[in-house]
């Protein structure tokens, strides 16, 4: 079972949560090796979810609503400003992340999202300072989490978030004429 669940950080007290989160994931680690004969991730229920079948999840979910409310804001710079804020405010959870595909899609596409927020925002402003640059993307790896029984596949949703935290940035980079890279 894969669940990703989006949640404002603002009603989210996030050392409270996150310990929480870790018990559990103890817990469920726990349990998963007493239940199953061999200990293999087949046994425990570990599956690819196809990127098609993540859109299918993520779109409803959220996903359609933000790109909804950025089409009702963009032409207001201040209401544009102040959802850019708001993507920066949003968390993402996958308490069974195995290699990180719901993060990956989720975050590569609030990336996308993001870019299009600043491409209305400066748009017309397509030679900006590395330093201007640099301030623009707010969205970032560290709004989203996950819980994995096994470190392999934890530390390649791992690699697999900063790679695409990487294609954003180059994307960014492409838009505003600057190569931008978070360090």
């Amino acid at each position: 079972f894969v669940e990703l669940v989006l949640r404002n950080r603002a009603h989210l007290p996030l050392d409270s949560t996150l310990s929480r989160l870790v018990n559990l994931s103890n817990d469920w680690r726990h349990r998963s090796r007493r239940n199953t004969r061999s200990g293999s991730r087949r046994n425990i229920g570990a599956h690819y979810t196809s990127e098609e079948n993540i859109l299918k999840l993520i779109q409803p979910l959220f996903l359609d609503a933000l790109w909804e409310e950025f089409n009702r804001v963009k032409s207001n710079k201040n209401k544009l400003f102040e959802f850019h804020k708001k993507l920066r405010t949003l968390t993402f959870f996958d308490p069974a992340c195995g290699c990180g595909n719901f993060l990956v899609i989720t975050y590569r596409e609030l990336r996308k999202l993001e870019l299009e927020v600043l491409l209305e925002l400066h748009g017309q402003q397509h030679e900006m300072s590395l330093d201007d640059v640099t301030r623009l993307s707010k969205v970032n790896v560290d709004q989203f989490y996950g819980i994995e029984i096994e470190e392999f596949p934890a530390r390649i949703a791992e690699v697999a978030l900063w790679l695409t935290d990487h294609q954003a940035n180059v994307a960014l980079s492409e838009a505003f004429g600057q190569f931008y890279q978070r360090l």
